[in-house]
Order: structure tokens, then C-alpha cells, then sequence
């Protein structure tokens, strides 16, 4: 399958989709540890090749104003190994006024980044892991905020959780040469 980004114009390059993967957490109100540095939900996924980029992108709900720069990241790698390419820049915490506790005003932590088929732990095809959390590189227990996937925590809100997609991706291919 190509996606055709050229808005009805030729398009110079596709990328073909390979596979789409869907996670959705049904784990709710996990609290998040007091700790500098945790790994908070992971999730396998299977590479079909090795020459293939990872596009991965979602969000997950959260409650609690804890820290407003948690350091929140995610990584791909190889399960049972330490063969992870971690992007801070692949997390976007928007973190909810302070003040507000538990059951106040919600936010999300947005997902978002690619991963090269060079990247650590990438570069082969099979079964791979993402994992998601946050290091605060500072020794602090600052975390990004108090629950994940929030539900019931106040009369009015209802059950919110993770969703992301992982999409496989054998990039650029240039259709004039």
C-alpha cells in the first residue's frame, strides 16, 4: 500500500506501509511510582523486516499534577535485552495546573517519533518492545503526574486510557530514477 502525500500532484517518493499495529491499555488508574526514573507500560510488536523504519504515534490520559518536565520519554528495542533507541523528543507532556489533585483536571501525554531501521535494537526484524515512561536526569521523584489511564477518579469523569499506534514503514523509494 502507498500513501500518496502530494495532495493530487506526482509525487516524487512513497513510502509503503507495511504493517499497523494498535495498542490500547486496559490497565486503569496505575499509579505512578515516586521514583527519579520508571518504565510505567511496554508492549511487543512484531517487525516484519529488517530494512523497515518504525512510526509510532498516541497518547495516554493522565491525572494529577506532579511535575511539569517529568522527562518523559519512549524507546524501542529488542525484548529481555538493553538494546533500546530512546527519544525524549518523542513525548510531549502538557501537564495540568497544580493544585487541582487526583481528581481534578486531566491531561495527556502525547506520542510521537520515528525510528530508523539504524537505530539500536532496530536493525533486524521480529518480535520488538516498546516502552514508555520517564527519567527526571535529575534525581528528583518528580513524575509525570499521579495516575495514567485515570477512571472514576472523580464523579463526573469516566475512563480514559493509552492508545497508540505503531506503523511499519519501508520508506522513500524515488519513482524518477
Amino acid at each position: 500500500m502507498t500513501v500518496n502525500f502530494a495532495n493530487g500532484d506526482a509525487q516524487k517518493y512513497s513510502s509503503n506501509i507495511v504493517n499497523i499495529h494498535h495498542f490500547t491499555d486496559a490497565t486503569r488508574n496505575i499509579t505512578t511510582p515516586t521514583t527519579n526514573a520508571t518504565i510505567v507500560f511496554e508492549f511487543d510488536f512484531t517487525k516484519s523486516f529488517a530494512d523497515t523504519s518504525i512510526v509510532l504515534w498516541g497518547y495516554t490520559p493522565v491525572s494529577g499534577q506532579n511535575s511539569y518536565h517529568g522527562g518523559c520519554y519512549a524507546e524501542i528495542g529488542v525484548p529481555s535485552s538493553s538494546d533500546y533507541t530512546r527519544y525524549y523528543d518523542a513525548a510531549h507532556y502538557i501537564s495540568p495546573t497544580s493544585g487541582q489533585g487526583d481528581d481534578g483536571r486531566y491531561s495527556s501525554c502525547y506520542w510521537n517519533g520515528c525510528w530508523n531501521s539504524s537505530d539500536t535494537g532496530l536493525n533486524t526484524a521480529g518480535t520488538k518492545r516498546a516502552r514508555f515512561g520517564w527519567d527526571s536526569r535529575n534525581n528528583s521523584n518528580e513524575r509525570v503526574g499521579n495516575y495514567w489511564n485515570p477512571d472514576k477518579r472523580s464523579a463526573r469523569a469516566r475512563e480514559r486510557t493509552t492508545q497508540i499506534t505503531v506503523m511499519e514503514v519501508f520508506g522513500n523509494i524515488n519513482k524518477f530514477t
